[in-house]
């Protein structure tokens, strides 16, 4: 009796401790930035910001600096930039826990060598190197890629064609805090 009466009080107990683990990591959802662009118009005008909303042929970007929002015409623009956040340290990191991983087990799944050789090492030794060499090299392919997704975007808007504009709002959508908006037609 006592027995069970423990293993239910323990069962209570991991239960609730799971439970305000759980709740106290889940994050909030909250609101993402939009993308820091440069907006470069045919007058010679510079504008950057981030990127609010698309739609309608214009975009709107707040302005930190000044702390005002900016309608601009996409017709009236000849080039955006997009500059993305660096992923450089997020892809080695990525690399680096999937190669330790994957190393560790390769490793650890290797039969013990008592041969008497040149190699004469254990699994937890053999996990050891497997770890290393292996997270490594996925490190190293991680920081890579992420240094390349990385990489500023500019769309050319001068001379294009209705469809093309519709595109380059398209692309635009996802980077914007709001995305896409559509026309409010007054009654």
């Amino acid at each position: 009796m006592k027995l069970a009466k423990r293993r239910g009080t323990r069962l209570a107990a991991w239960v609730a401790g799971l439970y305000l683990i759980a709740c106290g990591t889940l994050p909030a959802r909250t609101e993402k930035p939009g993308a820091t662009i440069v907006a470069h118009a045919t007058d010679g005008r510079i504008v950057q910001g981030e990127l609010l909303s698309v739609g309608n042929g214009e975009i709107e970007v707040l302005v930190k600096s000044e702390a005002a929002k900016v309608r601009l015409r996409l017709d009236e623009l000849d080039r955006l930039r997009i500059k993305k956040k660096d992923r450089t340290l997020k892809g080695l990191g990525t690399g680096l826990l999937i190669g330790g991983g994957l190393g560790l087990g390769l490793g650890l799944s290797v039969k013990d060598d008592h041969s008497g050789g040149m190699m004469n090492m254990n699994s937890g030794n053999m996990a050891a190197i497997g770890a290393i060499m292996l997270g490594g090299a996925f490190g190293l392919i991680g920081a890579l890629d992420g240094a390349i997704r990385s990489s500023d975007e500019t769309i050319r808007l001068k001379d294009h064609a209705p469809d093309k504009v519709a595109a380059a709002e398209a692309k635009l959508a996802k980077y914007a805090r709001f995305g896409y908006r559509r026309a409010v037609i007054a009654q």
